[in-house]
């Protein structure tokens, strides 16, 4: 299956909805304050990984 590659607007608004969501959720009662960093990391990280891998040629295909 094909993912099409968000466009940059979408993606700096996925961006921006991580980092504005956890400390929301902390000041909720969410999630605590200590593990709010590793939240904003595991965010950036399935974020980051999954755009990547959208964008990347599989199987050598470099079209």
């Amino acid at each position: 299956m094909k993912l099409k590659m968000p466009t940059p607007r979408t993606r700096r608004y996925l961006y921006g909805v991580t980092t504005a969501a956890v400390p929301l959720l902390v000041a909720y009662g969410v999630i605590d304050g200590q593990s709010a960093p590793l939240w904003l990391a595991a965010g950036a990280a399935v974020l980051g990984t999954s755009l990547a891998a959208a964008n990347t040629p599989a199987g050598g295909d470099e079209s």
